[in-house]
């Protein structure tokens, strides 16, 4: 007598290295298309689609300020939502996956979209090119997915979110204030300032008022039915606004960084056993060196020019001086 057997079929569960390369990966992509859409995709939508842009319609001061506050909310609304879905699939290690492999999607795009344009401009290598541009994109793409899905690299992107890098919470907040906030200004300066040597080196006033991608393969050699892909408006304004916020999320996190921070903090203890001098005994230390080191010049001037004049003598005619002829000489060298 025959019996017949369900056979139940149990689905495999991820374990959670590989749950943290498929959200690593997703939330990457969710970055890239957020980045686009916001600061590329949202301007052409407000100028074009609505029409704000157009100076008969909007006064274009008053059509660049309501830009910027719908922007602002937009952004707002934006930053919400992504940490709302990231609460809602928390796992250590997430954030710094999803950065990562957005900052590194976002190259891999850009790589081949130059790519594929430079094959679009050979001649007889629009089939190949097509191919290549795509096999290319895949391969890069799937080395990505590789890396992600290696155990190694999983707990390293957890070791590294550990670190704090990805998170806004401080480090022994209370513990050697002083030195952290001049360690702070400090890295500010510099960071602000190379960030206006930037700008003010025509860098960004050479540059277009807006960035864009040709997609590769979808238009003519003039490019007047070409599609493109906008990535940033107002280049000039934006980008340095955001190389500053990520100076001041870097600066901010470093000396919250648990290494880093622990040097500022016994930095700051062994200033505190510190002897600070009165300020009275300051200044008698101080008038003290510099009457010591006036006196003294003047010793060695007095000594110098004594003997130039012993030595330089008829009578001696060791050292033989012209001092006209010399200062003459050094003129012409300070003029040359």
């Amino acid at each position: 007598m025959a019996v017949a057997e369900n056979v139940a079929i149990e689905r495999t569960t991820r374990s959670p290295l590989q749950q943290l390369a498929v959200s690593s990966l997703l939330g990457g992509a969710l970055l890239v298309v957020a980045f686009i859409g916001f600061f590329g995709l949202f301007p052409i939508f407000w100028s074009n689609v609505l029409g704000l842009g157009d100076p008969k319609v909007l006064n274009p001061f008053l059509s660049s300020t309501l830009l910027f506050l719908f922007s602002i909310l937009v952004g707002v609304g934006l930053i919400y939502g992504l940490l709302k879905l990231e609460a809602q699939h928390r796992m250590p290690g997430l954030r710094a996956g999803s950065i990562l492999g957005g900052l590194v999607m976002f190259l891999v795009l850009a790589l081949v979209v130059n790519i594929g344009n430079y094959m679009e401009t050979r001649e007889g290598m629009e089939t190949f090119g097509v191919l290549l541009t795509l096999v290319l994109g895949l391969a890069l793409l799937g080395g990505l997915g590789w890396v992600y899905f290696r155990p190694g690299f999983g707990k390293w992107l957890q070791k590294t979110e550990e670190r704090g890098w990805f998170h806004a919470t401080g480090y022994k907040a209370s513990q050697g204030q002083r030195v952290r906030r001049g360690t702070l200004l400090a890295l500010l300066v510099i960071g602000l300032t190379g960030i206006y040597a930037f700008a003010g080196r025509s860098a960004l006033g050479t540059a277009a008022d807006e960035w864009f991608w040709w997609i590769p393969f979808t238009g003519n050699e003039s490019r007047d039915t070409k599609l493109y892909l906008p990535i940033m408006y107002h280049v000039g304004t934006i980008l340095p606004l955001l190389l500053i916020a990520a100076v001041c999320w870097i600066a901010w996190r470093l000396v919250n960084w648990p290494t880093f921070a622990d040097f500022l903090i016994a930095t700051d203890a062994e200033m505190n056993k510190v002897s600070w001098t009165t300020r009275k005994r300051l200044v008698t230390d101080t008038i003290v060196v510099l009457v010591t080191t006036i006196l003294l010049t003047a010793f060695l001037f007095f000594l110098d020019v004594l003997w130039i004049k012993v030595l330089g003598s008829d009578l001696i005619s060791v050292l033989k001086v012209n001092v006209a002829e010399e200062f003459r000489k050094q003129q012409e060298k300070t003029l040359w």
